[in-house]
């Protein structure tokens, strides 16, 4: 039975595909460290001026 993973396009792409995914997995991550900032933040420990 063959498999699309072990394809010639997956084995031609695959480092392209991994960066992608690496890539999408960072954004990610930078948008729920965001979410969470804004969720536990604490305006009484901003510093004015």
């Amino acid at each position: 039975m063959s498999h699309d993973y072990e394809s010639t396009a997956w084995a031609e792409h695959h480092s392209d595909v991994s960066t992608g995914l690496a890539r999408l997995f960072e954004s990610l991550s930078e948008v729920f460290e965001q979410l969470i900032a804004i969720e536990y933040d604490a305006p009484w420990e901003r510093v004015c001026g």
